[in-house]
C-alpha cells in the first residue's frame, strides 16, 4: 500500500455538470462554447433516435461529425478513434451513450488534447465527471486504468433520457453509487492518495461527498428505481441520477477505490460473469468488502435487503456462475488482490479473498432462502 509522502491536499472536479429533463436539446449551444467541429462518438443504438434532435439545434454552423459507438474499450479501439478525431479536424470530443463510450470519448480526448463534454444515455456508472478510463481486452477483462491530469469539461445529463432507459441500468448506476463511501472510508483509512492528478490527500469536501452520496442512494435508491421502472422521472430519481453519476465520481477520484471495486475487476476474468453490468458485479464487491471487513450480521442483512430490493446480484448464480471451481476462484482472486484491495487497513491475500467471495455467496442463498425469493 502507498501511503502519501506529504501533507498536500487536493479537490478535483468537472468544470461544469447540468443535469435536467430535455437538457439534450441545448447540446450544440453548450458545445459552441468550446469549437464549432466537434467529433462526436455516440452508440449505435442511440443514432437514429438522436442524431435529428441534434442536427435541428441551434446554432447551426457548429458542425458534428458522427462516429458510431460499440463494443470493448481496447487499445486499439481508441487508437482507431483518435485518428478518426484528427482526421475531421475536431477541436472538441463529445460522447453520447454509455459507460464505455464515456471512457472512450474521454481517452480520445486526452490523447488529442481537446475540451471533452459527455452526454450519459444511461445512470449506470460514475464515468462521466471522472478522470480515469476504464480498458479491457476483446474478451471484455479489465486490462488497466488509464489516468487524466485533466476533466471532462462539461457533463450534460438528460434525466428524461435516463428514466426512459431500461431500469437495470439505473440499478446498477446505484449498485456502483453505493460502494462509494464504504471503499472511501476503506481508503481513507491507510492514508492512500487519491486520484487527482498524481495523487494528493483527501479533502473534507472529498469525503463529505461520498457520505451524501451514501445517504441519498440509501434513501432514495428504491423509490426511485420504482419510478424509473414506470419510466418517470420524479424527483427522488433527480437526487439519485446526481447520486449515481456526479456525487459518486467525485468521491472517488478525490477520495478513493477499495475492495469493491477491485473484487469486480477479479470477476471480470470469466467468461461467465460477460453479461453483467459493472454496478453489478460492484454491488456483489460491497458484499465481500463487508465480510472481509468483519462488519456485523445486522449491517450485512441490511445490506443483503437493500440490493434485494434494488434487483442486485447477491449470489454468484445471479452473476451468472453457476459453478465457481477451485480453478476460477484462483483466478478471480489472484487478479482482485493485485487491485484496490492493497488499500484495505489489514494485509489481504487471494486466498482471504476467494473465502470473501464464497461466504457473499452464502450469506446471498441464505437470505433469499429466508425470505422466500426464488
Amino acid at each position: 500500500m502507498a501511503r502519501i509522502a506529504n501533507t498536500t491536499r487536493a479537490f478535483g472536479s468537472v468544470r461544469r455538470y447540468i443535469q435536467g429533463p430535455g437538457e439534450i436539446q441545448n447540446l450544440k449551444k453548450y458545445v459552441s462554447e468550446y469549437s464549432r467541429s466537434a467529433f462526436v462518438m455516440i452508440s449505435k443504438s442511440l443514432h437514429a433516435q438522436l442524431v435529428p434532435v441534434l442536427e435541428a439545434q441551434v446554432p447551426s454552423d457548429v458542425r458534428f461529425s458522427y462516429d458510431l459507438f460499440q463494443g470493448e474499450v481496447t487499445e486499439e479501439l481508441l487508437h482507431k478513434k483518435a485518428e478518426a478525431g484528427y482526421a475531421v479536424q475536431a477541436q472538441c470530443i463529445v460522447g453520447i451513450g454509455g459507460g464505455k463510450c464515456m471512457d472512450t470519448a474521454r481517452a480520445v480526448a486526452g490523447e488529442l488534447h481537446l475540451p471533452c463534454i459527455l452526454v450519459p444515455s444511461i445512470a449506470s456508472t460514475d464515468a462521466p465527471v471522472s478522470s480515469m478510463s476504464a480498458v479491457f481486452d476483446a474478451a471484455g477483462t479489465q486490462t488497466g486504468i488509464i489516468r487524466f491530469t485533466d476533466f471532462p469539461e462539461m457533463v450534460v445529463v438528460d434525466s428524461q433520457i435516463i428514466a426512459d432507459a431500461p431500469a437495470r441500468y439505473f440499478a446498477a448506476g446505484i449498485g456502483d453509487a453505493l460502494a462509494t463511501c464504504y471503499e472511501a472510508r476503506q481508503s481513507a483509512s491507510t492514508d492512500n492518495p487519491n486520484f487527482v492528478a498524481s495523487g494528493y490527500r483527501k479533502t473534507l469536501a472529498g469525503m463529505a461527498i461520498c457520505e451524501a452520496c451514501q445517504q441519498t442512494v440509501w434513501e432514495k435508491g428504491v423509490p426511485a428505481l420504482r419510478a424509473v421502472e414506470a419510466h418517470l422521472c420524479t424527483p427522488d430519481v433527480e437526487d439519485v441520477i446526481e447520486a449515481n453519476t456526479l456525487l459518486s465520481g467525485l468521491g472517488f477520484i478525490n477520495v478513493g477505490l477499495g475492495g469493491a471495486h477491485a473484487t469486480n475487476t477479479g470477476l471480470t476474468v470469466l467468461k461467465e460473469t460477460a453479461g453483467m453490468l459493472h454496478g453489478e458485479l460492484v454491488a456483489f464487491g460491497i458484499l465481500v468488502q463487508f465480510i472481509l471487513e468483519q462488519r456485523s450480521e445486522e449491517e450485512r442483512k441490511s445490506l443483503l435487503k437493500l440490493l434485494s430490493d434494488l434487483h442486485l446480484p447477491i449470489t454468484l448464480e445471479q452473476l451468472g456462475i453457476r459453478k465457481m471451481t477451485a480453478e476460477m476462484l484462483t483466478r478471480v482472486s489472484e487478479k482482485a488482490a493485485g487491485g484496490f484491495w492493497t488499500r484495505a487497513p489489514f494485509l489481504v491475500t487471494p486466498e482471504m479473498i476467494g473465502v470473501g467471495i464464497l461466504m457473499a455467496d452464502q450469506c446471498g442463498r441464505n437470505f433469499r432462502a429466508e425470505n422466500g425469493i426464488q
